[in-house]
């Protein structure tokens, strides 16, 4: 909670901290050279299975040798648990049965005038501090003592509980509503998913080939390997190097003012594409100069080129719609007159994680030039391609509704951040100001 919110709490609530309500602890990993330690029936939790719901079972379990061996111990029911290390900090879970968790969980007993659930939801809401608290490089985590430094609001018992009732009861009616938004988007992604492979087998396009007699005007040369799937006669299978031209990109160095300030040329990274909703793409978040691009090993590529992020994350696409240059996390496709630019993008989204099986690394996967130019492509006669992506332009106005639906989820989830923040300011209409003030 900051400053401000603290100031508008009810009269009869009071500020303490984490520590003050709770006996905290955290766990420990029984040694991996003892297998044994591994075969017991104890629930053993790890922060990646904290989901921000009640825990009744782990991936893995312990033994009793295990916890008197190691720093593990026990934790009762209802004990309230967050993530303090890497990517899952501030990720909850309570305790539906006893278990132990590894060192990265810290674990809650609370104060018998603290509801457990109460401290459950309060945690929740305040993910994005505990974030900002995080200390470290690639891996940040907070501490128990940051945790236990940490303010909460406390309002008297009864109060707690009828916070905790009126929470649960509006995100029972957001769950269901996003549930039904993720079942039709899982309903979309699945029907996307079929006629794509339609499209790029020729099943899409058998009718109109009946009516219709045109071949590939190239030949080319191709190992079998690059054959994924059976394609009409008239189609030919080809390799990506051999079709066009692959090119990657670059970054000028960010510490030299003249490569950015007041530049006119599109320089596209990947976060640009995060959440991207358009096949075609004119600018990202920055620019560069003439000297910046003349400086890095950015190229400036004309409109129609083909976009794919080749490394964190593989496989987000998009169409130049003008010229620009990307940095070094994209490989693209020059156009030519081989194919169309929207054919190749539907082919790229078709790929989708199988490109990700082309990739090598160790700290992250990356698609290199090379390995990207061996890659399969089939290749049917200019007239079809031009039929195919009339076809699922036409099908795939639809997906204006899978946005809508993603939109719908992440507002639900606003909304529950919402709810929250409200419930901890005592804004949700339950608090009795008759009711005395905790002593903690």
């Amino acid at each position: 909670m900051n400053s401000k919110e603290v100031k508008n709490i009810p009269s009869n609530w009071t500020i303490t901290n984490l520590g003050s309500i709770a006996k905290w602890g955290s766990g420990g990993t029984p040694s991996r050279k003892n297998p044994e330690f591994y075969s017991g029936t104890i629930p053993w939790i790890k922060t990646g299975e904290l989901s921000d719901s009640f825990i009744y079972d782990s991936e893995e379990k312990i033994n009793q040798d295990a916890i008197d061996k190691s720093s593990a111990k026990l934790f009762p029911k209802n004990s309230v648990l967050i993530a303090m290390y890497g990517a899952t900090i501030g990720k909850c879970a309570i305790l539906g049965v006893e278990a132990t968790t590894n060192q990265a969980c810290a674990a809650a007993i609370v104060n018998d005038n603290i509801y457990y659930k109460y401290l459950f939801h309060y945690l929740v809401s305040q993910k994005d501090a505990f974030l900002k608290k995080g200390k470290g490089g690639a891996q940040p985590n907070i501490s128990q003592e940051i945790l236990k430094a940490h303010p909460i609001p406390i309002p008297p018992f009864p109060e707690q509980q009828r916070i905790v009732d009126r929470i649960e009861s509006l995100f029972e009616k957001l769950d269901q509503a996003k549930k039904l938004a993720q079942k039709a988007l899982d309903q979309f992604e699945e029907r996307k998913a079929a006629i794509l492979h339609k499209a790029f087998t020729g099943e899409l396009t058998r009718e109109w080939r009946k009516n219709h007699n045109f071949v590939c005007d190239f030949s080319t040369s191709f190992d079998n390997d690059v054959i994924l799937f059976e394609i009409p006669d008239c189609w030919i299978w080809t390799t990506f190097g051999e079709i066009t031209t692959i090119i990657g990109g670059g970054t000028p160095p960010s510490n030299v003012d003249e490569y950015y300030e007041n530049g006119t040329i599109p320089w596209i990274s990947p976060s640009d594409l995060s959440n991207y909703k358009s096949k075609y793409i004119s600018k990202g978040k920055k620019n560069i100069t003439e000297l910046g691009l003349s400086k890095s090993s950015a190229r400036l590529m004309p409109k129609g080129t083909v976009l794919l992020s080749s490394r964190a994350p593989i496989g987000y696409v998009a169409i130049a719609e003008n010229e620009l240059c990307t940095n070094q996390g994209f490989k693209s496709f020059l156009p030519n007159f081989h194919y169309l630019p929207l054919y190749l993008y539907y082919y790229l989204i078709f790929m989708g994680e199988r490109l990700e099986s082309y990739a090598s690394g160790t700290t992250f996967l990356e698609l290199s030039g090379k390995r990207i130019s061996q890659i399969g492509f089939p290749v049917p006669p200019i007239e079809e391609q031009e039929r195919i992506v009339s076809i699922l332009d036409e099908i795939f106005t639809f997906e204006d509704q899978s946005n809508e639906l993603i939109d719908v989820i992440e507002q639900i989830d606003l909304i529950k951040k919402s709810i929250l923040a409200r419930a901890f300011r005592g804004e949700l209409g339950t608090n009795n100001p008759n009711e005395e003030k905790m002593n903690i």
